[in-house]
């Protein structure tokens, strides 16, 4: 951790109020399902950003991350009423 050159783990567990049990315990745990989709989902917004020479903002970026919109197999008449 880059802080504990400056600080000690029990002093800052303290100032931040959890305790140093449940930081070694976090440190060694490894990543929840979560976390891993999430670390996934963030490669791929840089991926896409990078792909589009750092010129795509959130909107774009979002409408390249979501799925295309399927189409129905077929339509119902406006006239068909049994519905």
């Amino acid at each position: 951790m880059a802080n504990q050159a400056n600080f000690p783990v029990r002093t800052m567990c303290q100032v931040l109020g959890v305790s140093a049990s449940g930081f070694y315990a976090w440190r060694e745990r490894s990543p929840s399902q979560r976390g891993i989709a999430n670390a996934v989902m963030t490669e791929r917004i840089r991926q896409i950003h990078q792909d589009s020479y750092e010129s795509y903002g959130m909107p774009r970026v979002r409408a390249e991350q979501q799925p295309a919109p399927s189409r129905p197999a077929c339509r119902t008449s406006p006239y068909d009423r049994t519905r």
